[in-house]
């Protein structure tokens, strides 16, 4: 998508009325130029939010919802240094409900730059994510054990960047290692005991 932002309502407004001859299954993907929120968005000055109003219709008149992506966050960076760099998540996969539908496994995967400003991503329409361990449960016995208070707050006070969602996700996860870790060495036994 254009820099310009006059060009890229121009470009938006070209695909919702194109729309309609793709079908109802598709997926569309690059470098928007644009992000949704200022979570989207680390380093410079922060935007308004009015002026995020304009893509977040255009996705909401696409019905199209966004792939989720595995690895770093952002996509883009202005490859500075010190204060003045900037990083955003202006790539970005979309999707209409058919497509998701179709293909529930989809997921992107970010791979870091080398020498470009935008990562790449890599669409997958079937990722197996592999299961390593098996599910985590917290036990409602832990609740009052000693050191388990202390074990969650060490993994929820853990520092995040990102959107809401995503730095919810993470936190999650550090709470469920940092119990894991609270769990093994005292209890490592506990369920011959029982």
């Amino acid at each position: 998508m254009s820099t310009d932002r006059r060009e890229r309502e121009q470009q938006w407004a070209f695909l919702e009325d194109s729309k309609e001859q793709w079908g109802p299954c598709w997926l569309i993907a690059g470098d928007w130029n644009d992000i949704v929120d200022n979570e989207e968005k680390r380093g410079g000055v922060r935007r308004r939010n009015s002026s995020f109003v304009g893509f977040q219709e255009f996705i909401i008149n696409m019905q199209m919802q966004e792939v989720a992506q595995l690895g770093s966050f952002f996509t883009w960076g202005n490859n500075r240094e010190g204060d003045g760099y900037v990083e955003e998540r202006l790539d970005k996969i979309f999707v209409s409900f058919e497509w998701g539908v179709k293909f529930p496994n989809m997921v992107a995967s970010n791979f870091y730059r080398s020498t470009s400003d935008h990562n790449v991503l890599l669409f997958d329409t079937d990722k197996q994510l592999e299961r390593r361990h098996k599910r985590f449960q917290f036990s409602s016995q832990w609740a009052n054990m000693e050191g388990v208070q202390d074990a969650v707050k060490d993994g929820w006070q853990v520092e995040v960047e990102g959107s809401a969602m995503y730095q919810v996700h993470q936190k999650v996860k550090h709470t469920r290692m940092s119990l894991l870790a609270w769990h093994k060495p005292v209890h490592r036994n506990s369920e011959k005991v029982v």
